[in-house]
């Protein structure tokens, strides 16, 4: 199998939901300037921000009279900052970019999360690249700061040394371009609500130039309304030799009015400096969770976490309400790792929030300002194994995973198991195991990887019905088809996907191919369910892959009722489209279904290797890009 095609099809899996790697660093662009230089030596340049698609995530702002920034050049690849005037303890990010010589901006630098000194007073050294064949030695500074967002040029010598203070003011922006005033300061308790800039997130282009970026882990609101998302494609100009971010953001599109809108915003109303991971949303689409490690984005995120003798900015879980525009922040106080507790569910109305912490599940009442750990044994301890990828019913039951042996008697079986949190009465019950009690003998409810994992596990609107995929081959009495190891010579068992009906005690293996079947979503009521799929024939174990065929993931639609089955994932020409078609996404009615897929032949202009979403209408049998064209 070709191993560059199964990495990309891991991160497929993996970047909505734990995103263990970081994607390519970030570009920005700018348009500078000339102002008068301080010295001769050196020239200062104020970077201007233009209108539209193509603005810079950060908003240049005037130099607070009292702050001052010395730049010090130690020789051709290094410098000294010296950035006195600034609150003890105040947080300090910055970015550096160089034009090179194809006029391409490029990251050399990103610092994010160093506190000012108790004088208020900071200081690094920095190195940076070579000079450029052409002699040029020129590099476009942006510090981020309480107060605003300091913006220069830095001209290095190739010899001499030089010291430069920058102190005037820049000339005042214009009212949209002014940065939020000094951060406040608050507790790491309970989260309150922080106003965005405005009441609506930013609107951002067209689906039409979101292609040229990667766009994964798509999720419904419950009438199909409103797909959020997660891409690293905006914002892109329109033309092909500048991409100047590429950090992934939360975005979400609105069928009705066909708009697209930035839901991940920093306090200036920029994409921001960090990754986004994983998305969630609320039934009646109101209500959106993503998490991230970026300090801009509400007012009382100031405090960085520590480890190691550094500072970091805290991993944090945002909410984000569209119908007041504002973000609250729930602290998480990490500072890297992106564990197994690194998912979030949304209540169909938005006002509960299910998420990891500590290997416990946590219930958050954003009405109430409570958070209270769900899960408890008899004698009042904490499960003593990762819980984690918690799915809430619109009754607000809650499925999710974990390894902890001490939730339910009996557990013995050392691996991921699928359970249900009652909404009332609190009690879990295990759901992976067969009708007569027996344990799985294999994980279920999740995929795990040495990258991560990646959750599959989903539960009706009414609780009663939970799919999940699972390795497990004692679930049922049907003999079940073996799948060759990514990694290993030997054959293992295959994961299928299989429905539990909680009123009836009952477990149905829905899936029995010759390959992995994960991914499991399902409409309201439970009837329709989609996954993904890398067997020839997931319903026919006899049926294997070619040695020399591509990883095929496709996606099926399975009526659980009648047993009719759809593949989904077919081009315009009617065939399997050769791709990696993933993250299947149904409505609550069943009949939109969303999926993220880099196949080129769902529509006839489509040239480019990246990935877009797509919606599937069950009624129409029509497949269209999210947003009408990805031309």
């Amino acid at each position: 199998m070709n191993r560059q095609l199964l990495a990309l099809v891991l991160w497929w899996l993996l970047v909505g939901c734990t995103a263990v790697t970081e994607p390519a660093a970030e570009m920005v662009t700018a348009v500078p300037t000339r102002t008068t230089a301080p010295t001769p030596e050196i020239a200062v340049t104020k970077l201007v921000v233009t209108a539209g698609p193509t603005a810079t995530p950060v908003v240049c702002t005037p130099l607070p009279p009292e702050m001052l920034i010395h730049i010090t050049p130690v020789n051709a690849k290094s410098f000294d900052v010296e950035i006195t005037g600034l609150t003890p303890g105040e947080i300090l990010h910055w970015i550096m970019t160089r034009a090179e010589p194809n006029g391409q901006i490029i990251i050399e630098q990103i610092f994010d999360g160093r506190p000012a000194d108790d004088d208020g007073r900071f200081t690094s050294r920095e190195t940076v690249s070579d000079p450029l064949p052409d002699g040029r030695n020129q590099w476009e500074m942006q510090i981020i700061h309480a107060r605003g967002v300091a913006c220069f040029t830095i001209s290095l010598p190739l010899e001499t040394a030089f010291v430069v203070a920058l102190s005037t003011p820049m000339p005042s922006p214009t009212p949209s371009q002014t940065a939020t005033a000094a951060m406040t300061t608050a507790p790491n308790t309970t989260p309150t609500p922080r106003p965005l800039p405005s009441s609506s997130p930013t609107p951002v282009p067209p689906q039409s130039q979101l292609n040229d970026g990667w766009d994964n882990a798509p999720v419904l609101s419950a009438d199909g309304r409103v797909v959020a998302f997660i891409s690293n494609g905006w914002p892109i100009p329109n033309r092909a030799d500048v991409r100047p971010w590429q950090q992934f953001a939360a975005f979400l599109f609105d069928r009705d009015t066909q708009q697209m809108q930035l839901v991940s915003q920093t306090q200036s109303g920029g994409v921001p400096f960090d990754n986004i991971y994983q998305v969630a949303i609320s039934g009646d689409g109101r209500v959106l969770a993503y998490y991230s490690f970026d300090s801009m984005i509400t007012t009382d995120d100031p405090d960085p976490c520590t480890a190691d003798d550094w500072s970091y900015p805290c991993e944090d879980l945002f909410i984000y309400d569209r119908q007041t525009g504002q973000t609250e922040r729930i602290p998480r106080g990490r500072t890297s790792g992106l564990g197994a507790d690194y998912t979030v569910a949304l209540s169909a109305d938005g006002r509960l929030v299910a998420y990891g912490k500590a290997g416990n599940l946590v219930l958050y009442d954003r009405e109430t300002g409570t958070a209270v750990p769900l899960l408890t044994t008899s004698d009042g301890q904490p499960p003593n194994g990762e819980t984690l990828a918690p799915v809430m019913a619109a009754n607000g039951d809650i499925a999710f995973i974990s390894r902890a042996s001490n939730l339910v008697a009996g557990d013995n079986n050392e691996t991921y198991d699928l359970f249900v949190w009652q909404n009332g009465s609190g009690q879990v019950t295990r759901l992976s195991q067969a009708s007569d009690g027996t344990e799985a003998n294999g994980m279920s409810g999740l995929l795990l990887f040495h990258e991560g994992f990646s959750p599959a596990l989903d539960i009706s609107a009414d609780g009663r019905f939970v799919a999940f995929a699972s390795s497990a081959t004692n679930l049922t009495g049907e003999p079940l088809a073996t799948c060759q190891d990514y990694f290993q010579p030997d054959p293992r068992p295959c994961f299928n996907i299989y429905l539990y009906d909680r009123q009836t005690g009952e477990t149905r293996v829905l899936t029995n191919g010759a390959g992995d079947s994960t991914a499991p979503t399902l409409s309201g009521d439970g009837r329709y369910l989609a996954f993904t799929t890398t067997a020839p024939d997931p319903f026919d174990m006899t049926v294997r892959q070619a040695e020399t065929a591509p990883v095929p993931w496709q996606i099926y639609l399975l009526d659980t009722q009648t047993g009719e089955r759809t593949h989904i994932s077919r081009g315009a020409d009617g065939q399997p489209a050769v791709g990696i078609n993933v993250n299947p996404q149904l409505s609550a009615d069943g009949r939109v279904l969303a999926f993220a897929s880099d196949a080129t032949t769902y529509t006839p202009h489509d040239d480019v290797h990246n990935s877009d979403i797509y919606l599937y209408d069950r009624e129409t049998g029509q497949i269209e890009p999210l947003g009408g064209s990805d031309d």
